[in-house]
């Protein structure tokens, strides 16, 4: 009866996990960071990154994620492009493509115009 129970709940969770359009991490409560961050496994003076395909495999139909504490860097920049890469062609033809749409991030205080023009760069030829 407890294994119905833990599979009855395990199917409710991946069904409203399903159902999730619009996600806000941030700010990112310290329990989900092993979740949702991947960390460098050589280099421990770096900071974790946002994994966006730990995203997409928890929320297959997220559309819009708010990442409000975190500012977009070239390394979260690149992590994005390569995921777009590996889950966008990928899953156009699919019966469930990919849908997000928008990503949220902190405000841009703090960001200087040179590497504003470099994330421009780097995203204009994804059409983003």
């Amino acid at each position: 009866a407890e294994y119905q129970y833990k599979n009855k709940k395990k199917s409710k969770f991946i069904e409203l996990c399903e159902m999730v359009e619009t996600l806000v991490l941030g700010p990112m409560p310290s329990e989900l960071k092993e979740v949702f961050m991947e960390y460098p496994k050589k280099e421990t003076t770096k900071r974790g990154i946002i994994s966006f395909e730990a995203i997409y495999r928890m929320f297959p139909n997220v559309e819009e994620i708010f990442l409000r504490d975190t500012t977009l860097t070239l390394r979260i920049c690149y992590k994005l492009i390569d995921f777009e890469q590996k889950y966008g062609e990928k899953r156009k033809d699919e019966d469930n493509p990919l849908k997000l749409k928008r990503i949220f991030f902190r405000h841009r205080d703090g960001i200087s115009d040179d590497h504003v023009m470099r994330l421009q760069s780097a995203l204009r030829p994804h059409a983003w």
